[in-house]
């Protein structure tokens, strides 16, 4: 999926300067924007017509590609469709989506596995979509080689079969192996990069890294595209039509 470049960042977006892409899907739900979120969606459906693609992790090569912005505006579009979602943080040094959407939560995922509370305590929903949210809480980092236990695995096992789209909101893959340790138990997994800036030696690495480690990569993200740029790329580029296609569009 393509998604059309916002004059704004996703932390730009928490500290209230500018709209972000999870916003931006609840506010112009009829945007071009929300529609590629939509057609990353269709595609994980198409790609798991054999066997379905519940556990979904979402990672980047380096921090600052979107991977937590598609994690949130996926799963309030999924969400919206009347699919039951539930997003997990499972970034344990940033914890971006629990800033973006339970940045208060007294209880999270640790403390699931942990047996100090129970995932029904522990679950947020976010309320202008109904995306459920397993979050990290403030003081919650670990160590531990957590998404290697048994814990982590029966965590997932056990949230199979209450959803039907489990997002897993990972760490960038060059930064910690903690990406590498899921890459595994995921059933699909979405690769983000950003328009004009991610390193391609630097996607090329993590997406060998993941392959290894048994990841099924199902697509790709490219998130801030600028639209008369690609545009301008001639024939064969999807946005080279936007101008005859645009009027279905609110933004």
């Amino acid at each position: 999926a393509s998604v059309p470049k916002l004059k704004a960042g996703f932390f730009e977006g928490l500290r209230g300067k500018r709209t972000e892409p999870g916003q931006y899907v609840l506010n112009k739900p009829l945007s071009s924007i929300a529609e590629s979120y939509r057609t990353l969606r269709s595609g994980l459906k198409v790609a798991g017509l054999d066997k379905p693609l519940t556990v979904i992790a979402v990672t980047s090569a380096l921090p600052g590609e979107g991977k937590t912005t598609t994690t949130i505006a996926l799963g309030r579009i999924a969400a919206q469709a009347a699919d039951r979602v539930l997003a997990i943080d499972c970034d344990l040094r940033r914890r971006g989506l629990s800033m973006g959407l339970a940045p208060d939560a007294p209880t999270g995922m640790l403390e699931v596995l942990a047996g100090e509370s129970s995932l029904a305590d522990a679950i947020v929903v976010d309320e202008p979509s109904g995306l459920h949210v397993l979050p990290l809480t403030v003081s919650s980092f670990s160590p531990k080689d957590l998404f290697r236990s048994e814990a982590f695995k029966t965590l997932l096992e056990r949230v199979r079969g209450q959803y039907d789209l489990i997002l897993l909101d990972t760490a960038p893959v060059m930064a910690v192996a903690d990406t590498r340790a899921i890459a595994s138990l995921a059933d699909g997994m979405i690769f983000s990069v950003e328009w004009g800036r991610s390193p391609v030696g630097a996607a090329r690495l993590s997406i060998d890294a993941l392959t290894r480690a048994k990841g099924n990569i199902v697509g790709v993200v490219l998130n801030g595209v600028d639209i008369n740029r690609q545009a301008r790329y001639g024939y064969g580029a999807y946005y080279t039509y936007y101008g005859s296609y645009q009027k279905y569009y609110t933004n």
